[in-house]
């Protein structure tokens, strides 16, 4: 019974070995592989598509955007951190606004291959 114990209490706490851990909540994104960034609700979205080495507000005939804002959006959203796991369960993420439908910010940078997301409060 005791090794069970162990082995139990030790599988278990796997998942959340590293809770109390501060980490980047986005890992693995190359800004240099970002094609496409939007920012705010569908329907009300600015979309930024890449052309070249800058990027042009799609919304508006494609002029040009503010590389050094553009930097900044990615660097700040690149520095986020998690600080502690809220949950791990869907079901309470609309309750921590965190829900493409009820977050007030929602930011969208866009790849080749998949979309990372990042919700704000």
């Amino acid at each position: 019974m005791v090794v069970i114990a162990v082995l139990v209490a030790g599988i278990g706490d796997k998942p959340y070995a590293k809770k109390d851990q501060i980490a980047y909540l986005i890992q693995g994104l190359d800004p240099d592989q970002i094609a496409r960034i939007t920012i705010g609700k569908s329907g009300e979205e600015v979309v930024l598509n890449r052309r070249g080495a800058n990027f042009v507000v799609a919304n508006l005939d494609n002029y040009s955007a503010k590389t050094g804002e553009i930097n900044k959006l990615i660097t700040t959203c690149l520095d986020i951190q998690t600080s502690e796991l809220c949950t791990d369960n869907p079901a309470n993420h609309k309750d921590l606004g965190v829900t493409e439908s009820n977050a007030r910010v929602l930011v969208k940078f866009y790849k080749a291959a998949r979309i990372t997301k990042l919700s704000c409060r």
